[in-house]
């Protein structure tokens, strides 16, 4: 069989959709299972990596083909927006075509289309995206749900409310596959980025998460400010969107940001803030409770933020950074009390 795999979001300074594209194909690699691949470094007409061509996945296994990337987005938009008749026999022939980038491609005849579904939160809240992901997004995951044969997503939670706005489209052609780490508990922990290096270990807070509106990094900026913490608050992650003035928000605050950063394990940092959506909440019990020592993570994370449902502004999201300190071995103690229930999960210490 002919596998068509889009791998144009796992260049250099990927985020979680680039690392889960990233995951599948390293795993279907790893199977071994004599299928031929093909590689799509550039795909559909929403996402452009200029670096595609050299950037994206690539291996050196014979079963694996990189099909060559159009010379620029605008020819990019053009060749998938705009199938022709030649539009399969030019990506290869594919049997099946795997989409990773929100994108859904149209044109296939004979090759049957995945598609992975990361979530729908353009359609929770408008004002968490620009117009033209939010438009592209939906055009994507619209066009999934009348054209796709399975719909792959990364969450329970993700494929519920799939299903909710898309009713008509068949349950069991959906899956759950759970964003695994990429990280081993056991390998050595990876070098501390560059932009952390000033401050002193276990002496500062951590925030993991590209840059935008969804992730709340202006509420968290907020609430530390509050606090009145003596700990330095470190934001690490790539530029997203509508946050152009994040850095002088952040400025006054004394919030250090760090930018992009590929090799951040939370289990190796203390009082590390994890950002919980709807659709990680669910997962994030899963890879801790499953690793060969789970007392390693939970133990480092302090402080989950809820993002989806916030309260009125002028509500304490920190409640406290010295009680979120001194609470710490309590929040462990639940976290643990969780091993097994992967239907469950703890209280947290704070929510906004």
């Amino acid at each position: 069989m002919k596998i068509g795999f889009d791998v144009s979001q796992t260049g250099a300074g990927k985020a979680g959709c680039g690392y889960y594209a990233d995951g599948l194909i390293r795993a279907l690699e790893g199977l071994q299972s004599g299928h031929n691949v093909l590689l799509y470094p550039a795909f559909g007409d929403l996402f452009w990596d200029p670096l595609c061509a050299t950037a994206a996945y690539s291996t050196s296994n014979p079963l694996f083909e990189r099909i060559e990337a159009p010379a620029s987005f605008a020819d990019s938009q053009s060749f998938w927006a705009n199938p022709g008749p030649d539009f399969e026999a030019r990506i290869g022939s594919p049997d099946l075509v795997h989409s990773n980038n929100f994108f859904c491609p149209r044109g296939l005849r004979r090759g049957r289309l995945v598609y992975t579904l990361h979530d729908l939160s353009f359609l929770v809240d408008p004002s968490w995206t620009t117009e033209a992901n939010r438009v592209g997004c939906f055009d994507g995951v619209f066009g999934a749900a009348t054209r796709a044969d399975w719909i792959v997503a990364n969450s329970g939670y993700s494929r519920r409310h799939f299903l909710e706005v898309f009713p008509h489209y068949p349950a069991e052609r959906t899956t759950v596959i759970y964003a695994g780490s990429r990280y081993s508990l056991d390998a050595p922990a990876p070098p501390r980025p560059g932009r952390l290096g000033a401050l002193a270990p276990e002496g500062f807070w951590l925030s993991v998460g590209s840059l935008e509106p969804r992730k709340n990094q202006r509420r968290l900026v907020e609430a530390y400010a509050r606090s009145g913490s003596r700990l330095p608050l470190a934001v690490a992650g790539g530029k997203g969107w509508l946050m152009d003035d994040f850095a002088k928000e952040a400025s006054p605050a004394g919030v250090v940001l760090a930018g992009y950063a590929s090799n951040l394990r939370p289990d190796c940092f203390h009082r590390f803030v994890g950002n919980c959506r709807p659709e990680v909440e669910e997962v994030l019990p899963l890879a801790i409770f499953r690793s060969p020592r789970p007392k390693r993570v939970p133990q480092k994370i302090d402080l989950f933020v809820r993002i989806r449902h916030g309260p009125p502004v002028g509500s304490p999201l920190f409640q406290g950074l010295s009680t979120l300190r001194s609470a710490r071995k309590d929040l462990s103690s639940r976290l643990e009390s969780a091993t097994g229930r992967s239907g469950a999960y703890p209280d947290r210490a704070s929510t906004c």
